[in-house]
């Protein structure tokens, strides 16, 4: 079993029982002792339980880790310049993919004085798109999946279908972004999709908030050395931004800047 997979194991196992110890755990998960402390280590430093003598409890759902239906409402006025930021990226005619989120979605909102063809898979961004006619919009469609972090559409024909395209620009989000990991998610499954974004496009950026960085979440699906652009917002701590540009690939761009 991947570690990824075990996290999301264990979490799952915590939420229905609340306290387990680290033998169930192993048993359960048929790994070492060793591995699941391990495993419990980046999990409490994620915030998702507390370690106990032998285990470990779960904090609840009253922690701030995972994100609500209220979470897109979060930070708008920083969302949205960093959607102008990234706006000046996108030139007349190009094709860019707009990944699913609240932050990509303020780009979806810009949209429409000029050309462009987006190709996306979220429903909120296809809706904001498909009256405007400067807009080409393109999405390959699938099952949709409609859960507190997003409504897109997903199956294993769109990623492949996204795989024969190529664009100029993808904008993607992320939950949380470090140096270690790159570009994190919280979701098992969503990587896939994110990715297959990545292959196809001659520049990656991200839009990421300033209270992202440095933190960690569950499933890599990038490393900062895939990524051209991170954007973020001006309340960003400027001495973290060397070290994010220390690949010399990756530009970070402050909103408003």
């Amino acid at each position: 079993m991947k570690a990824e997979t075990r996290l999301k194991e264990i979490t799952e196992i915590l939420k229905a029982e609340k306290n387990v110890s680290t033998t169930r755990l192993s048993s359960l998960l048929n790994v070492s002792e060793k591995t699941i402390r391990l495993d419990l280590g980046k999990l409490e430093k994620a915030a998702i339980l507390v370690r106990t003598h032998g285990g470990a409890s779960y904090i609840g759902e009253t922690n701030n880790l995972f994100p609500t239906e209220g979470y897109s409402a979060l930070s708008t006025k920083e969302k949205e310049k960093i959607a102008l930021k990234a706006l000046e990226l996108i030139h007349p005619g190009d094709i860019i993919i707009i990944d699913d989120g609240s932050t990509t979605y303020e780009i979806a909102k810009l949209l429409g004085d000029f050309p462009v063809t987006v190709i996306t898979q979220d429903l909120t961004v296809i809706n904001e798109l498909a009256s405007k006619p400067n807009v080409n919009l393109i999405t390959f469609g699938g099952s949709i999946r409609n859960t507190a972090f997003s409504k897109i559409f997903t199956s294993e024909d769109a990623v492949q279908s996204i795989k024969k395209v190529r664009v100029n620009k993808v904008f993607l989000g992320t939950a949380t972004v470090n140096t270690e990991n790159g570009l994190m998610l919280y979701q098992y499954g969503d990587e896939v999709l994110k990715k297959a974004f990545i292959d196809v496009a001659n520049e990656v950026i991200c839009l990421c908030l300033s209270t992202k960085f440095d933190k960690t979440s569950f499933f890599s699906f990038a490393k900062l050395d895939e990524i051209d652009y991170l954007i973020t917002d001006s309340k960003i701590d400027r001495s973290l931004i060397p070290k994010y540009e220390a690949n010399g690939k990756t530009k970070v761009l402050i909103a408003d800047e």
